[in-house]
């Protein structure tokens, strides 16, 4: 049976990119079980960005910035609240303190090692950071990215697990990099871009917004240079790549937050809006595929928009399973 400490060392190691994926889907299941275990992963996720043990490189002012970081660690861990959290901030203190001691042991003896940050969207549907350079990254739900806290001086490379979009910041001196966890690589010059490498599907996608990127999937020696709208679709089952010139709309809806359909017919549509809210929509009057929809999107739940399309089209919704839906019956208008 796993403790409550067992779930803190889950969250460091999530932070500092050492989980595995079988710890992570453990760690995700016990955030969801309760507001508590939500609040603890929060609160050590506050700490640790708030001590910011990883935004340096080792300097021979370790001591100093050490001592620095056990002083907010301390002022994290007062007992402030009289509740089940406050015993739990101690524990969470305790391992910060552990963490921060081997740090500070390793760095001794790897004083010319580059510091890696990692990020992990646990929470949140889209995670925003900064890079060193200046370039802008989204990420999206459970998506992990690494990058160093310093690029090298002959290019910016970063890691890729989950679905993520880039705007890079213009330097053709350095090539942007993302390397795609399980293999494969795309390469930029000052350009933004989508990247969904999740590890459980069986295709990785790449669209391009702007600017130009060239693909090169796993161990494919074969390569493809993607232009403004274009999207790439590799298949690990035939490893053959699709380059498509016109995709839609809505391809970064998850990103901008909105979703827009001119003229769509219902079967695109219900696919933008699958892909969207992460939920399975079946249309059972096919007759209806190619009905046109035309509305703008934008801070609405699942429910609500479909209950809009059922009243448009006079149809009839059915939520049979969480997340699943059914939409009967119906016409064109």
């Amino acid at each position: 049976m796993h403790t409550p400490d067992d779930f803190i060392l889950l969250i460091n190691k999530s932070l500092t990119g050492e989980i595995q994926p079988a710890e992570l889907d453990l760690l995700r299941k016990w955030i969801a079980q309760s507001p508590e275990n939500q609040q603890i992963e929060q609160d050590f996720r506050q700490i640790w960005l708030q001590s910011k043990p990883l935004q340096k490189t080792f300097t021979p002012n370790l001591d100093q910035d050490f001592a620095q970081v056990m002083g907010k660690i301390r002022a994290e861990a007062q007992p402030v609240r009289r509740s089940y959290l406050s015993p739990m901030l101690l524990r969470i203190a305790a391992a910060m303190v552990l963490l921060l001691a081997s740090m500070y042991t390793w760095s001794l003896f790897n004083t010319n090692s580059v510091a890696l940050q990692t990020v992990v969207a646990l929470q949140t549907e889209k995670q925003y950071l900064e890079l060193p350079d200046g370039s802008k990254v989204w990420l999206r739900k459970n998506a992990k990215l690494q990058y160093p806290a310093k690029f090298s001086a002959k290019d910016r490379q970063v890691e890729l697990e989950g679905e993520a979009y880039f705007e890079v910041a213009h330097d053709p001196k350095h090539p942007f990099k993302v390397m795609v966890h399980g293999g494969g690589m795309i390469e930029v010059l000052g350009t933004s871009f989508d990247v969904n490498v999740t590890p459980q599907a069986d295709e990785h996608a790449v669209y391009v917004r702007t600017g130009k990127v060239r693909y090169m999937p796993e161990n494919n020696t074969k390569s493809v240079l993607l232009l403004p709208g274009n999207k790439a679709t590799y298949s690990h089952a035939t490893a053959q790549i699709q380059v498509k010139d016109q995709v839609s709309a809505n391809e970064l809806s998850w990103q901008t937050g909105v979703l827009e359909f001119v003229n769509t017919p219902l079967h695109l549509v219900i696919t933008d809006l699958q892909q969207y809210f992460n939920v399975k929509i079946t249309l059972q009057n096919t007759a209806l595929r190619n009905c046109s929809f035309t509305a703008p999107i934008t801070n609405q739940s699942v429910e609500k928009v479909l209950e809009g399309l059922a009243v448009v089209f006079d149809m009839k919704l059915e939520k049979s399973a969480q997340g699943t839906f059914i939409l009967a019956g119906g016409s064109c208008k």
